[in-house]
């Protein structure tokens, strides 16, 4: 298993600056620790943010992780952003796999306050972040290194996976 730092290497070579791949590593690591189902246990969610304690012996943790919700819209304003210049390809996979486990009201939310109303973006609704991701989803030269990424890691064919994505942020368009 690689440590912290070398798994930290490897997300600045995948295109993540410092900060931001700090964050996508622990990130990863909290999404793998979810997804294990004998650490599904001593879970409490206070003011939205998920807090899991995990033990071993004499040794403890307890790890803060993001709302489902949160973690969706981060990823879908990093796409916004960068449009088909983006290389954050995990991000598409797990977008796809969290919208069937999201609560669409909570995301309303977090929509709003990181994208709809925030100044620093041009998308003002759901039409238009609807219209950017479609623009993006439709370049030849994105998807190709979308194909070539090895991010792929729900196995999933990446046309239904940008479908679903796009008719996702559609239905958001009536909440």
């Amino acid at each position: 298993m690689p440590t912290l730092k070398e798994m930290i290497l490897r997300a600045n070579l995948d295109g993540y600056a410092d900060d931001n791949a700090e964050a996508k590593v622990c990130q990863d690591v909290v999404l793998k620790a979810i997804s294990e189902s004998s650490l599904n246990k001593n879970i409490t969610i206070k003011g939205g943010v998920v807090m899991r304690s995990i033990s071993n012996d004499a040794r403890s943790a307890t790890l803060l992780i993001n709302s489902k919700e949160q973690m969706f819209t981060e990823k879908l304003k990093s796409l916004l952003k960068f449009g088909p210049n983006s290389t954050r390809y995990k991000d598409i996979f797990d977008m796809y796999y969290l919208s069937d486990k999201i609560d669409n009201k909570k995301l309303s939310r977090y929509l709003d306050t990181l994208i709809i109303f925030n100044p620093g973006m041009k998308e003002n609704d759901m039409n238009a972040v609807v219209r950017r991701i479609t623009r993006t989803f439709s370049s030849k030269r994105y998807i190709d290194k979308l194909n070539d990424s090895k991010k792929n890691w729900i196995g999933e064919e990446i046309p239904a996976v940008t479908e679903k994505l796009i008719m996702y942020l559609k239905s958001l368009n009536h909440i």
